[in-house]
Parts: C-alpha cells; sequence; structure tokens
C-alpha cells in the first residue's frame, strides 16, 4: 500500500474506534469532550459510515473545547517529546480540562506512559473498558 492508503485506514480504524468510545459514553451518561482539531481529522476520513456516527454525537452528547492560546503553546511544547504533532496536540486539549484520553492508538498509549511532562494518563480503550470504566473520564491517575 501507499503511505497516503497506508495513512487513510489508519485514520479510518482511530475513527471507527472512537466511534465505539462514545457510544460508551452516551450509553453512560458520561461527560466527555471534543476539540475542534480532533473534528477536522475526523471529517476527513475516507469511512463515511464511521465518520457520520462519530459527527452525529458531537451537537448534543460532546462539549468541543476551544482553541485557545494556552492550548497551542502546550501542544508545541509536548510535540518536542512525541512522534506526532497531532498527538501532542490531542493530549494538550485534555491537559486543559483534566480529562482521561481515550484512544485506540496502542503507539499513543505508550508514548503517554514514557512522557514524564505529560499531565493527564492516556488509556487504551479497551482496558478502560476491562477495567469497569475505572475513575470516569477524569484524574491523572
Amino acid at each position: 500500500t501507499t503511505p497516503d492508503r497506508t495513512h487513510s485506514a489508519k485514520v479510518g480504524g482511530h475513527v471507527h474506534a472512537a466511534g465505539g468510545i462514545l457510544q460508551l459514553i452516551k450509553r453512560r451518561r458520561l461527560e466527555a469532550v471534543t476539540s475542534w482539531h480532533a473534528i477536522s481529522g475526523i471529517a476527513i476520513t475516507p469511512n463515511s459510515r464511521a465518520r457520520g456516527v462519530i459527527l452525529g454525537f458531537v451537537p448534543d452528547a460532546l462539549g468541543i473545547l476551544a482553541v485557545t492560546p494556552a492550548v497551542q503553546v502546550r501542544g508545541r511544547i509536548l510535540a518536542k517529546t512525541s512522534r506526532s504533532t497531532d498527538d501532542a496536540l490531542h493530549a494538550a486539549y485534555a491537559e486543559s480540562v483534566d480529562a482521561l484520553l481515550l484512544t485506540a492508538d496502542g503507539r499513543f498509549e505508550r508514548g503517554a506512559k514514557s512522557c514524564a511532562i505529560l499531565g493527564i494518563k492516556v488509556l487504551n480503550l479497551l482496558t478502560w473498558i476491562r477495567d469497569g470504566y475505572a475513575g470516569g473520564l477524569k484524574g491523572k491517575t
């Protein structure tokens, strides 16, 4: 596969997993937030079904975090310790509201565990489910 197709498949898989996360959050009536940065990534996924599931949650089930200078600065700081500037920005948004960051990206989760300056906990969705939704969606550890 070409790098563009590989990236599209990866993004599509993460978008599909995000849809599952949102369905669980809605069923358990947990507070959840997202960012315009995340929404813009979802909007370009080629998987229209997964994209529709997620974007359907945005208006009524998710609070949308504003882009702030503080989040942008923190994202740049975290990007120095991350393989991905997108992941760093996702983490900066989560830090801004002290949220547990759920992901389907194993590399992101492993990288977050080794990042000494990250102020939030990053968990794999399946780990969060296995542990009985431990701690809701808040907290650092």
